[in-house]
């Protein structure tokens, strides 16, 4: 009777211990993704700082990060693109789960309610740049068919560094 106590109480704790461990792994993760509500101007600024990432993935992969923005616009007729100038990102509409369909620039986004456009961009800056407060600077240009509709002006910074 002793030893199928003693072994419940193993499994008790060893289940505790995995619930910590996935606990603190979740927690590391949470800064893994940059998320902003933009109402579309035709200019907006926007600063993400990538030292605010998780210690795990600032250690394994601290120069590719998510940006998931999204915007609001002003009128449901619209036929938005999207496209990076100075930033190598791959731009989507997909959710967090599963693998992300990639934009081109001349696909045109997806409105969801209330005239909300979810953009989401997997960033990669080089990885000399990561170590210094300005990491790099770029832009994202919404354009309604041919014109240019809006700018996001995206600064990368790293409050690590000074």
């Amino acid at each position: 009777m002793n030893k199928q106590l003693g072994k419940k109480i193993l499994l008790v704790l060893a289940a505790v211990m995995v619930m910590i461990l996935l606990s603190s792994f979740k927690m590391q993760n949470e800064g893994d993704r940059s998320f902003k509500k933009i109402v579309l101007n035709k200019s907006v600024e926007y600063t993400v700082d990538v030292g605010k990432m998780g210690l795990l993935k600032y250690w394994l992969e601290p120069n590719v990060f998510s940006v998931a923005l999204r915007c609001q616009t002003e009128d449901d007729t619209l036929k938005l693109r999207c496209e990076t100038e100075g930033v190598d990102a791959i731009i989507s509409q997909g959710s967090k789960k599963g693998i992300w369909k990639k934009l081109k620039s001349e696909d045109v986004l997806v409105k969801r309610s209330k005239n909300t456009v979810p953009i989401n961009l997997e960033i990669a800056v080089p990885s000399k740049n990561i170590y210094r407060r300005n990491v790099q600077e770029g832009k994202i240009k919404i354009w309604n068919q041919d014109e240019l509709y809006s700018v996001i002006n995206l600064k990368i910074v790293n409050s690590r560094y000074q």
